[in-house]
C-alpha cells in the first residue's frame, strides 16, 4: 500500500521571490492587480516565471492577429 505525500509550494509575493523572478511579479501585480496564485509558486523559478509569461504574451499576440 502506499500512501500519498503532499509537497508544499511556496507562494510568493514581490518580497520573498527570488530576484530573478521579483521584476515579473512587480508587473503582474501592476497590471492586474494581484498576482496569481500560479504565478507565485512559479516565481520559485525564475526561467519558469519568466518563460510562461513571455509564452502567453506571445500567445495573446497571434490570437490577435488571427481575428
Amino acid at each position: 500500500m502506499t500512501t500519498a505525500t503532499q509537497n508544499s509550494f511556496t507562494v510568493h509575493d514581490a518580497a520573498s521571490a527570488p530576484e530573478g523572478s521579483r521584476d515579473s511579479l512587480k508587473a503582474l501585480q501592476g497590471a492586474s492587480g494581484f498576482i496569481p496564485n500560479l504565478m507565485a509558486v512559479m516565481a520559485e523559478s525564475p526561467a519558469t516565471v519568466t518563460g510562461y509569461l513571455w509564452l502567453s504574451q506571445h500567445f495573446a499576440k497571434q490570437a490577435a492577429l488571427d481575428k
